[in-house]
Parts: C-alpha cells; sequence; structure tokens
C-alpha cells in the first residue's frame, strides 16, 4: 500500500496487519485440534461410563457369587454351629469379598445382617446342582438365585438334605440358606475410580493434541506469514 500526501506518493509502507493474519491462522489451527480431540473424549464419556457401570456391576455380581458358593461348600460338610460362626466371621472381614451371612434350619442367623433376609422363608427353589454326588460326606446345594433389593443384590444359594443316605443327626431337615450380598455403593466407588483413570488418560490426551495443534500451526503459519509478507513488499 502506499500513502499520498497531497497528491504525491511518498513512500511504501509494510503492511502492518499480516503478523496479526499469521497469529490468527496459528490460533485457529490449535483451536481446531484441540476442539476436534475435547469432542471425540466427550462423545466418548457416556458411553465408556456405561461400560464401565456394567463392568463393575458384573465383576460384583461374580464376586458375591463366588462368595455365596465358597461358604455355602463349608455349610455343606456340616460343621458345627460354632465352627460356622467362626467361618462367616472371617469372610466377612475380607475386604475383597462380599458380605455374607447364612440362615440356618433351626432359624438362627450367623454373620452380617442383610437387607430382605425375610424373603428367604426356608422353601427350596431350583434344582441341586450337585444332588447325584455319591459322596455323602457333603450335602447338595442348589442353583444360585439372584434377587434385586433397595441397595444391591442379594445372592442365595441353598444347602439341602440329601435324599437318602448322610447321617440322620447331622442332616437339617430344611435347607440352609447362604446369602451374599453386594451393595450399589460399593460399584459406584468402582465407577468413579476408573472414570478417574479414564479422566486422567483424556487429559494427557488432550494436553498432546494441544502440542501437535501448536506443531502444526507453526509449520503451517510460518511460511504463509512469510509468502505474504513478500508479495507486500
Amino acid at each position: 500500500r502506499y500513502i499520498s500526501v497531497t497528491g504525491v506518493q511518498t513512500c511504501a509502507l509494510p503492511i502492518s496487519g499480516q503478523p496479526m493474519k499469521a497469529l490468527g491462522l496459528r490460533a485457529r489451527i490449535r483451536l481446531l485440534v484441540l476442539g476436534a480431540v475435547c469432542a471425540v473424549l466427550l462423545l466418548s464419556a457416556i458411553p465408556l461410563t456405561v461400560l464401565l457401570q456394567r463392568a463393575a456391576a458384573d465383576d460384583a455380581r461374580r464376586n458375591a457369587i463366588d462368595t455365596a458358593q465358597g461358604v455355602a461348600d463349608y455349610v455343606s460338610t456340616s460343621p458345627t454351629k460354632a465352627a460356622l460362626k467362626a467361618y462367616v466371621q472371617r469372610a466377612n472381614q475380607r475386604e475383597d469379598a462380599a458380605t455374607v451371612a447364612v440362615l440356618c434350619s433351626d432359624g438362627t442367623r450367623l454373620g452380617a445382617d442383610l437387607p430382605d433376609l425375610d424373603r428367604f422363608t426356608g422353601e427350596e427353589y431350583g434344582e441341586a446342582k450337585d444332588a447325584d454326588d455319591t459322596d455323602e460326606r457333603f450335602r447338595p446345594t442348589s442353583e444360585v438365585r439372584v434377587l434385586d433389593v433397595d441397595g444391591g443384590e442379594l445372592v442365595a444359594i441353598q444347602v439341602r438334605d440329601r435324599p437318602l443316605g448322610g447321617d440322620a443327626t447331622t442332616v437339617a431337615t430344611t435347607p440352609d440358606t447362604v446369602v451374599a450380598f453386594e451393595d450399589d455403593d460399593r460399584i459406584r466407588s468402582v465407577v468413579l475410580g476408573r472414570l478417574g483413570v479414564a479422566g486422567l488418560a483424556g487429559l494427557v490426551i488432550a494436553v498432546l493434541a494441544a502440542a501437535a495443534g501448536e506443531i502444526v500451526s507453526r509449520r503451517i503459519a510460518r511460511p504463509l506469514g512469510v509468502k505474504i509478507g513478500r508479495a507486500h513488499v
């Protein structure tokens, strides 16, 4: 551009707006890269949360089933009441195991005070999965029963009488019921912990995207700025 004073062309001045244009291009490139990465992360947050919730719930259910099955196997050996009480107390002291209780055939309750235990009336349900076992030292156990209750899930396994054989003095007339409980608060804490790790990973990705956007913007904007400056000299 040229500046004319009283109709006389005096000198050519550099275009001061060109560096600002180059800087604006770099900023737009950085924002484009960072915005695209953030959009992808935000769009993936919802399905990731659902996936983590389902995975945590499945893990909690398997944990409760394993805990109930372990206690039921011990109950099937017909231990004394004192031995069973000590075993259940020890099982409940494990931090990685579900909370468990045993409803004995005589009405005694051992272990934790779990919600809705009154729903188990002692009536048999399902088939005994090991009723054909010829080893009469162990009582047969039932299939796993899962019940939804307020605040979590109950997993129940019955330990029943053997139809034939066995010592009548130690075999119960009604089934003993082993109940394990996995509460929703524990599942929620697991999900939050995993989301925290995922959020940290997303933050690292965003920082790397910002660095990549800065590098790309410099490689694109600097040559353009030089060419534009030369074209207007």
